[in-house]
């Protein structure tokens, strides 16, 4: 895996009454400005498509597998996002998608910057 491209593990306390996951800003290669969900896609849905200039992503599965394919100009990676603590470091020039198996999934984002659509690139560079 290129080393600008990582997962990030954070604890994952699990018991009876249910799972508690923290996560502390602090830890993270950068300040979120904002975190938005995925949710309710059709299965088999393929979503994202696209990579951002500056804004760099930290993506992890809320609920249920996500597959995310990421390219960047010299590599290729798959990864499975799972809810089990780990997340998903994709820095700027990297285009991702996700891909929803059974439409239960639910992907969390936070991201560094505001929405900006003078950002996003579709095609892979």
């Amino acid at each position: 895996m290129n080393e600008s491209l990582k997962i990030i593990e954070f604890p994952l306390f699990l018991d009876n009454r249910g799972n508690v996951l923290p996560v502390e800003f602090r830890n993270l290669p950068f300040v979120p400005q904002r975190f938005f969900t995925t949710s309710a896609v059709a299965p088999n849905t393929v979503r994202g498509e696209h990579g951002h200039y500056e804004c760099h992503q930290l993506l992890f599965s809320l609920s249920g597998n996500i597959g995310v394919y990421i390219k960047a100009p010299d590599y290729e990676k798959t990864v499975l996002l799972q809810p089990n603590g780990k997340a998903l470091y994709i820095p700027p020039k990297h285009w991702a998608s996700q891909t929803f198996v059974k439409g239960d999934e639910i992907l969390g984002c936070l991201a560094s910057h505001s929405y900006d659509a003078g950002d996003i690139y579709e095609n892979i560079i």
